[in-house]
């Protein structure tokens, strides 16, 4: 029917028919593969209203304490100051002025 064939007719067909056997052998383990995994149940992600609180106390004592260490700050440089000012008199002097 097809008279004589060429050598490499028959190598071309060995071959393909080798790469659709390891083509097909990878596929059907890599669906074995998938459908085990797809049985086992996936950890659940923590609820995206937990994330955001633990965020805003984050960010809520992040500002405490900042405001704390300013607290500090402004009662030393107050402290400061009032050591550097001169006492004021007990009585205030009147000062005229050429006006």
């Amino acid at each position: 029917m097809f008279g004589e064939l060429p050598w490499w007719v028959f190598a071309t067909m060995a071959a393909l028919s080798a790469f659709s056997f390891g083509l097909g052998a990878s596929w059907m383990y890599r669906w074995q593969l998938w459908k085990r995994r797809s049985q086992q149940p996936l950890p659940a992600p923590p609820p995206a209203q937990t994330l955001l609180e633990e965020r805003v106390v984050g960010t809520v004592e992040s500002l405490q304490r900042q405001m704390e260490e300013l607290a500090e700050r402004q009662d030393f440089a107050e402290r400061l100051l009032a050591e550097r000012r001169p006492a004021l008199p007990a009585k205030r002097e009147k000062v005229n002025t050429p006006v």
